[in-house]
């Protein structure tokens, strides 16, 4: 039976945005859904927002991304959606006292840029004032965009620990400036010289005009990879007469630099495609799996009863507006061993009670047919995971061993963070350290255990793997066991 197409939008978690809109009537929607999402104090709402633009142009539109919002463009071509004149997306620093260190989870896709942002001139370099301010740091990408000026990656001096990028063009300055760490693939920057700033460790995977690999002196250490063997890009939703297809691009060998071309996708119709939302139970999502069908998980925050399990070749599970899947004590997706070309995109996984893992790919004893694999791999894009951060109660049981385990062969992960959580939301009348917004997660003298237990970020078992964009933290063990 096929879906309905257009999908059943949820309308207070989608917005969809079309070019004929009243350009201040666009900015002030987005300002009054998105307003408690733009300041630190978002950081764990459990608010989820999509912003979608429909193919045309936006001239004078306000598009501030706040915690847990995504603009995503709808066109299949990158220039389906074009933002011009004083405004466009864009993403401020979260704190006045932190800066971008905590500018976390949020995203924006698959459009051009000819705007202007506000007080851009303010941040960084430009050339014609045209230009696009992204001052965040982890689990924050940009993909699939053309920029016609300069992009800007933090706020002046303001402290950012590091973000990913891909598949974008930038034609003036790619202004790093106090980002700590951060990686670019496959991308394309276009101005003689026009790439400024960076503190610690700047990655260049696969770019064009990109500087050369040096050691750390004074400033920061880069490393340039010109040639990647191969990549694959995230999977997005367009738009055309009314309906919605899901585009999954192919695996490109051998490449440098974007690859905009709207022909290299498998094109889906929404009639094939399940529209997940928070209140489906976890029972009705796996049959929909099971049927054969991919899933795009609507914004909002799925509790699941059991792990969801993947045993079709070439299912989708994509994501939109951060949404996130909480675990229960089986973990939150399993994938099976020997099923090839999956795509798991844009999605945040959330441990609950102690769980084992929470997202497994493949058995540890079970060997893949390598000829298949290689041929058609897997995918994670964009996937964010946590342990701890929004609960307020039972600290010391919420957990999981691993967050992330894979054990299959030929899987290519693109932008992973892996966050066993340094800070949480503060507790109802409690009463934070000074200078602190948030709970600090410590040993539990009370409990006798640590809060938010989680032994390893990231099991590597598998032949072929590959990450590009690998971030894990505050592990009680080894971050990563490869």
């Amino acid at each position: 039976m096929a879906e309905p197409n257009p999908p059943n939008w949820p309308e207070n978690n989608v917005l969809l945005i079309y070019p004929s809109d009243e350009s201040n009537k666009i900015s002030l929607r987005i300002k009054n859904r998105t307003k408690t999402l733009i300041s630190s104090e978002g950081q764990f709402s459990d608010d989820r927002v999509a912003l979608l633009f429909h193919k045309g142009t936006y001239t004078d539109v306000q598009v501030p991304v706040g915690y847990y919002v995504q603009a995503l463009g709808l066109g299949k071509n990158v220039g389906d959606v074009i933002f011009e004149g004083n405004g466009g997306v864009y993403a401020n620093a979260a704190s006045t006292t932190a800066g971008s260190l905590d500018t976390f989870w949020r995203g924006a896709e698959n459009f051009t840029n000819n705007a202007s942002c506000p007080d851009l001139s303010n941040f960084g370099p430009t050339i014609n004032g045209v230009g696009m301010l992204w001052a965040v740091s982890q689990a924050a990408p940009l993909r699939r965009i053309i920029v016609n000026g300069s992009l800007l990656l933090s706020e002046g001096g303001e402290y950012a620990s590091g973000g990913f990028a891909a598949n974008i063009q930038v034609r003036d300055y790619y202004g790093i400036g106090s980002q700590q760490q951060w990686i670019s693939r496959n991308s394309s920057f276009l101005k003689k010289d026009g790439i400024t700033g960076g503190a610690w460790s700047i990655v260049y995977a696969g770019c064009l005009n990109a500087p050369p690999t040096k050691g750390k002196d004074s400033t920061s250490a880069v490393s340039n990879q010109p040639e990647l063997d191969v990549t694959v890009e995230k999977p997005f939703i367009s738009s055309e007469n009314g309906k919605y297809y899901l585009q999954i691009p192919k695996p490109r060998l051998n490449s440098s630099g974007p690859n905009f071309d709207e022909n290299f996708n498998d094109s889906r119709p929404f009639e094939q495609v399940y529209l997940a939302k928070p209140a489906d139970t976890t029972n009705l999502i796996q049959s929909k799996l099971t049927a054969g069908y991919d899933i795009v998980f609507s914004p909002g925050i799925y509790y699941l009863s059991k792990a969801l399990e993947i045993s079709k070749d070439n299912q989708v599970l994509l994501g939109i507006g951060l949404a996130t899947l909480v675990a229960s004590r089986s973990g939150c997706i399993y994938v099976h061993p020997n099923y090839h070309g999956i795509r798991i995109a844009g999605l945040m996984l959330q441990a609950s009670i102690q769980t084992d893992y929470l997202l497994r790919w493949g058995d540890p004893y079970v060997n893949d047919n390598d000829d298949l694999s290689k041929a058609n791999p897997s995918v994670i894009s964009d996937l964010y995971v946590r342990v701890g951060g929004p609960d307020t109660e039972n600290r010391t049981l919420i957990g999981t061993t691993t967050m992330v385990q894979i054990h299959s062969n030929y899987v290519i992960g693109d932008n992973l963070w892996l966050w066993r959580a340094d800070h949480s939301k503060l507790a109802t009348n409690e009463i934070p350290k000074p200078n602190q917004n948030y709970h600090l997660v410590e040993y539990s003298v009370t409990d006798k255990s640590f809060e938010f237990k989680c032994d390893n970020g990231l099991i590597v078992t598998g032949d072929y793997v590959l990450i590009y964009g690998l971030a894990v933290e505050h592990t009680l063990k080894d971050l990563t066991i490869w």
